[in-house]
């Protein structure tokens, strides 16, 4: 009798620290004080520079190399519903329950068409980079569909990122976009693509990324520069939008070649397997910790920055985080509504 085929941990494994790094820029953020953020010192801070230069786009990458063996059970019809089911049903069920506890604690209500408003803003803010993953994985489905993958394709939409005017938060999934695709065609074309000695891959890409650093400004920042505006200085804008895509990929190859390089031969260690089970777990993580590192704003003996309290409540909320989702992940109905399982 044949074995079944072991699950490769390693795309897990970034995951993991993808989801780790997720939790302590936030905790940087949110864990050091109303001043420290209100102030925006965060955007100064080195250790956030580094952090937000890259881990959006390999969650991206990560989620865009997953979706390709999603991508290739389904048609067109049912890759679409799969999306909602998975993506955007926990993003609407979540937005609901923080929407209706808020009502509740500040005992106000609005009128109907105030409140329907509220909500769709929460709804579509509060958990943006899923909604990133929704539409993304939309374009990928209509390339891959009607197009047979084309690759021209694939770069005519990313050309007309350029293009198309920023509204709303737009501009964030635009940013996504490209390292979705990367991801997807990653997966695709992996075994026709040979690195060589990936030594000498991991310091090059070390040395360009350290570079790359040295002119990480605060428009760098996605939220901050945003994307191409056409009220702005459009060639600083370009330059802007080009290195920080270039950046973010740089930074996200580098992460993968060095946990290549730890954990090529200790998958089973208990490090690796640690890991791991965050990655598997990263959605829960990420939506939880994104509704509750806010509040950690309110904690008054927070105030002021140090690395040793974002360590240590970067620690909490992540065994909170993966306590709550392995709960939730075991009931059918919270699994499927909040966390998109089956």
């Amino acid at each position: 009798m044949k074995e079944p085929k072991k699950r490769d941990l390693f795309p897990d494994i970034i995951k993991g620290i993808a989801i780790i790094l997720v939790v302590i820029g936030h905790s940087i953020q949110y864990g050091s004080g109303e001043h420290y953020f209100q102030s925006e010192s965060f955007f100064q801070n080195p250790l956030f520079k580094i952090i937000y230069s890259f881990h959006m786009p390999l969650f991206m990458l990560i989620s865009g190399y997953f979706f390709y063996f999603s991508c290739n059970k389904y048609s067109f019809r049912e890759g679409v519903i799969s999306r909602f089911t998975k993506v955007l049903l926990p993003v609407i069920v979540w937005a609901a329950l923080y929407f209706i506890i808020k009502m509740l604690l500040n005992g106000e209500y609005l009128g109907i068409k105030a409140t329907v408003i509220q909500y769709i803003k929460i709804c579509i803010t509060s958990i943006w980079f899923l909604w990133a993953v929704f539409f993304c994985s939309l374009a990928v489905l209509v390339v891959k569909h009607f197009f047979k993958d084309n690759i021209y394709v694939y770069l005519l939409l990313f050309l007309l990122t350029f293009v198309v005017p920023d509204f709303f938060i737009i501009f964030l999934y635009k940013f996504m976009y490209p390292f979705f695709v990367l991801g997807y065609l990653y997966n695709k074309y992996k075994t026709k693509i040979t690195w060589g000695k990936q030594g000498y891959w991991l310091v090059g890409f070390l040395l360009l990324y350290i570079v790359l650093m040295r002119f990480y400004v605060y428009d760098s920042f996605i939220y901050n520069g945003q994307y191409m505006h056409y009220n702005k200085d459009i060639p600083y804008q370009l330059y802007t939008d080009i290195y920080r895509l270039v950046v973010g990929l740089v930074g996200s190859v580098l992460v993968i070649l060095i946990l290549q390089y730890i954990f090529k031969n200790r998958q089973n260690s208990k490090v690796a397997v640690l890991l791991g089970t965050l990655g598997v777990y990263s959605l829960g993580i990420y939506i939880i910790t994104g509704y509750i590192q806010p509040l950690l704003l309110k904690v008054p003996f927070l105030e002021g920055f140090s690395y040793l309290n974002v360590f240590l409540v970067s620690l909490v909320v992540l065994v909170v985080s993966y306590g709550l989702t392995y709960l939730l992940r075991k009931v059918p109905v919270t699994n499927k509504l909040l966390l998109g399982g089956r």
